[in-house]
């Protein structure tokens, strides 16, 4: 992957960079942040053509970020915009893949809700599907954060005073994520999983029959078994989950 020092003036160690790049590697990445202007961005594209092999496979990572529904208009459009310029630099270029990626989990549900349950839209899906439908002319790939925050939050600190137990269920058919939560109120928080493990698997919307690790942990969990009670570990079974259904919603499995 390519990176940009704002200090770099004349883009004199960009162009090393990719002149190096390119010697020892055939596949460079370079990402795109919507929030850059779109000149600077135009224009380091047209220094990764100019240094490039021929040979060379070039990924452009269009990466929007944090996405809600009410912004999905105003992030087509730019996306639309930008790649339409990106790939008219690019024409020459017969090696280019793009890539958009987006998330729509929050750094903290309680933003969307106070409440002990809830639903998150995963918008990114709407937002790439949107994005494809009007580009006709360029193949971008589909991409996603796993179900993780853009924000980042250091957890010694986040969760220093304790928290809530929560476990999030994806649910890729309906483009959404499920949540339960309970207060801990002096119990031990393992046994307040079990409690929110079983309010998941009542749900109508918990994907029965399925038989990966994230599904079979919360249905541990429900039993008794107590797998784990920290919030890291429980985002890993959403991101099991939200993965394996993403890919299979994607027919790679």
């Amino acid at each position: 992957m390519l990176l940009v020092n704002d200090q770099d003036e004349g883009y004199v160690n960009f162009i090393r960079q990719i002149k190096t790049f390119a010697e020892k590697y055939n596949k460079i990445g370079y990402k795109i942040y919507p929030a850059i202007d779109a000149n600077i961005i135009e224009e380091e594209i047209k220094i990764i053509k100019d240094n490039i092999n021929d040979n060379t496979q070039l990924f452009i990572f269009y990466d929007q970020g944090y996405i809600v529904d009410g912004l999905i208009r105003i992030a087509t459009t730019r996306a639309i915009d930008c790649l339409g310029k990106i790939s008219a630099i690019l024409e020459s270029i017969h090696n280019v893949e793009y890539i958009f990626t987006s998330t729509s989990f929050p750094d903290s549900v309680t933003s969307l809700s106070g409440n002990m349950n809830g639903k998150i839209k995963c918008s990114e899906i709407s937002l790439y599907e949107q994005i494809v439908s009007a580009i006709t002319n360029i193949n971008v790939s589909y991409s996603d954060y796993g179900s993780i925050t853009p924000k980042r939050n250091d957890e010694a600190a986040y969760y220093s005073r304790g928290w809530t137990p929560r476990i999030d269920v994806p649910v890729i058919s309906q483009q959404q994520i499920y949540y339960y939560r309970q207060k801990r109120e002096k119990r031990d928080y393992a046994d307040v999983y079990v409690d929110v493990a079983s309010k998941c698997i009542s749900d109508s919307l918990f994907p029965k029959g399925i038989d990966w690790w994230g599904v079979q942990t919360i249905k541990s969990a429900a039993a008794g078994l107590k797998p784990g009670a920290t919030p890291s570990f429980w985002l890993s079974v959403r991101m099991n989950i939200f993965i394996i259904e993403q890919l299979k919603r994607l027919s790679i499995i």
